[in-house]
């Protein structure tokens, strides 16, 4: 079995290091890839990556604070999509509660990085394993490794102490603002237009969709659409493609979906 282990940033990446040795040592059949410490000197990251991401039979992607916004996170979140068969995809929490993460990432089954929590994630990853461990092993050696890892993870928060600093910067632009900077005061529903509205309507239908069908959707000329989604900030959240920009609603968005019964 092979681990896709994605990052952004320190302290991610860092953790990311110690999750491959910890996870080849207590899960001794899995195979853990993470791009730091496995790209191939002198050759180029981009095929070497995508042809990890088409081998792959489970992502970890390490959330902090100060990278759950990034576009690379969130564009390696969605080739593990497309890439894994049954969706294993765990974001794994790092000083950020479940409940903060972005839409994108909220939609796996995400683990808190708590000796419970990740223990059940290391259980379920041998479980689904072609040839899984005896359970007792698998226990052991987790027992054996924790704290290690945990000191691990710890010492790389304190070493970029700006990754926490800059946590409630960050819910506060999941949670508001989702794609200016500086942040400013969201708009009022009771402002927002039919086309507008209409557009809320068909991302909360479909979950996220990108600029081009929601433009297509709507019949409206660019430069209207791009007004439409300035006016929306707060309500809309702008993830990265390589080709564009998909929509998806913030916590706020889906709040006035509930509300106006579209859901």
């Amino acid at each position: 079995m092979k681990i896709f282990v994605s990052w952004s940033k320190e302290p991610a990446k860092s953790i990311a290091v110690e999750l491959k040795h910890f996870l080849e040592m207590t899960l001794r059949t899995v195979e853990v890839w993470v791009s730091e410490s496995d790209l191939q000197k002198g050759k180029r990251w981009g095929p070497q990556i995508a042809e990890e991401l088409n081998s792959t039979n489970v992502g970890i992607i390490c959330v902090t604070p100060n990278n759950m916004l990034e576009p690379w996170l969130h564009f390696e979140a969605g080739a593990l999509s497309k890439s894994i068969a049954d969706a294993a995809i765990h974001p794994l929490c790092l000083g950020v509660g479940k409940g903060e993460l972005p839409f994108t990432l909220a939609q796996f089954q995400a683990t808190v990085f708590k000796k419970e929590d990740f223990l059940d994630l290391v259980i379920a990853i041998n479980s689904a394993s072609g040839a899984p461990e005896k359970e007792s092993g698998v226990r052991e050696r987790f027992e054996r490794g924790w704290e290690g890892l945990e000191n691990s993870a710890a010492k790389a928060f304190e070493t970029h102490p700006t990754a926490a600093a800059e946590k409630d910067l960050v819910k506060a632009v999941v949670h508001g603002n989702a794609y200016s900077s500086p942040p400013r005061l969201a708009a009022s529903p009771a402002s927002f237009s039919d086309d507008e509205e209409k557009l809320i309507k068909l991302i909360a239908e479909r979950g996220r969709l990108t600029m081009a069908e929601l433009q297509q959707q709507l019949k409206v000329p660019p430069t209207r659409f791009e007004h439409y989604v300035d006016n929306l900030k707060g309500y809309v959240y702008k993830l990265p493609l390589q080709s564009g920009h998909e929509l998806t609603l913030t916590e706020q968005g889906r709040a006035l979906a509930v509300k106006k019964g579209w859901v």
